[in-house]
């Protein structure tokens, strides 16, 4: 999820959980915590595009690695004179409030790896989206009013709100696959691989994606609070495989890594953009009901390269936006 929200969820887990120790301080310990992990951004290189792909949501996100975080936002904090007074219990704050990050990210669908270093599987819950209004706002009214009164009850609240709402959010989730079902047996598709995935900043409209009889197929489901989902048709792409790689590109190791760590990183929803150089992870669409990709790797007309090249594509955010609200008021698809 965005980086404030989860520095709001951590510092909402440190008030519950260590305010009567610590005080005010909970509040900067545990945000601090919870976002914390996202410093994998800077795992970055300018010539190997893939490193910054394969790292962001990967170690620093793993459960396991809780304690670790935890004790590194702790040892910042001590740099601070009124964070050196029990310390103990400004690292367990910097604790609860990084142990929410990897979790929250797991509940969105770009996949988080919570189980490494046993597992290399990105867990990807599907029932919130990235960003979420929503869910932000309910844990700054109650970090706000806790601060205010110095009890942690509006914090609880907010908590057991944000539990919830990730529930009903997961309830959506399953709606949305059951309207997916429906549409693959409309069409007589057995399919390969789906997924149902939360459209930004809502859990009305959901983007239906799966492949099928060697293609992608995309639809808009929307899932209101009241009555059954109903979707809009939408587009397909032929789905893109080694064999469509230029002659000689896996002969290259360099390449042939970037290519499998690509697919990996996309669980293999990639196809061939509207650029002809340009393979594109099909999982995300400014469309819900489209394949208009936001990233995808450039192959390289030199096979030679050391590395494939990346791109993001520019979409059109006001209209993106426009399509966005007819979805949720059922004014289009």
């Amino acid at each position: 999820m965005d980086t404030i929200t989860q520095g709001l969820l951590g510092a909402a887990a440190a008030q519950v959980l260590t305010q009567k120790r610590i005080g005010k301080r909970a509040l900067v310990a545990g945000a601090l915590g919870g976002m914390a992990a996202d410093l994998d951004v800077f795992i970055y290189s300018a010539s190997d595009p893939m490193l910054g792909v394969t790292f962001h949501r990967h170690f620093t996100h793993s459960l396991l690695f809780i304690p670790v975080g935890a004790l590194i936002v702790a040892l910042f904090l001590r740099v601070f004179r009124a964070y050196r007074e029990d310390w103990g219990g400004v690292y367990w704050a910097c604790f609860w409030g990084y142990a929410t990050h990897g979790l929250l990210d797991a509940c969105t669908s770009y996949g988080t790896m919570l189980l490494w270093p046993f597992s290399s599987v990105r867990i990807s819950w599907d029932c919130v989206s990235i960003v979420d209004p929503v869910f932000s706002a309910a844990l700054v009214a109650g970090i706000l009013w806790s601060q205010w009164k110095g009890r942690a009850r509006a914090a609880v609240l907010a908590l057991l709100f944000c539990l919830a709402y990730l529930g009903f959010g997961e309830i959506q989730n399953r709606r949305g696959e059951a309207a997916q079902r429906e549409i693959r047996s409309a069409r007589g598709h057995e399919a390969v691989e789906t997924r149902v995935m939360p459209t930004l900043a809502n859990l009305v409209v959901w983007r239906s994606v799966y492949e099928a009889e060697g293609r992608f197929w995309a639809d808009t489901i929307r899932v209101p609070v009241g009555g059954g989902a109903t979707y809009a048709e939408g587009a397909s792409v032929t789905v893109f495989r080694s064999e469509g790689l230029p002659p000689g590109f896996l002969e290259n190791p360099a390449l042939k890594e970037d290519w499998e760590k690509f697919l990996w990183f996309s669980e293999g929803f990639v196809a061939l953009s509207e650029r002809g150089d340009v393979v594109a992870d099909m999982r995300y669409s400014s469309e819900a009901g489209g394949f208009k990709p936001l990233w995808g790797i450039v192959i390289p007309s030199d096979l030679s390269a050391r590395h494939v090249g990346w791109t993001y594509f520019r979409k059109n955010r006001n209209e993106a936006v426009r399509r966005l609200w007819r979805n949720l008021t059922g004014a289009g698809g």
